[in-house]
């Protein structure tokens, strides 16, 4: 059970220069708010991720920011 609406995370993953950024940030809220930034999901992702948190929180103000850095060599 989590004991805390405050937090933050971030996590990278990706092969060679494809990668990408997924930071997370909670603060305490009356309600449940899940906000994106970065990236633009499909709408059911979106609910997706809001169900799954929905299940492990009942309530705080979620900030997730994703970010796809994609280097590409010019030659």
């Amino acid at each position: 059970m989590i004991k805390s609406m405050t937090g933050f995370g971030r996590g990278t993953a990706g092969r060679g220069k494809n990668k990408i950024e997924i930071e997370i940030r909670s603060v305490n809220s009356r309600f449940l708010d899940v906000k994106y930034k970065g990236l633009v999901l499909d709408v059911a992702l979106e609910d997706e991720i809001k169900k799954i948190l929905g299940d492990r929180l009942h309530r705080g103000s979620i900030q997730i920011r994703l970010n796809l850095n994609q280097n590409y060599e010019i030659q």
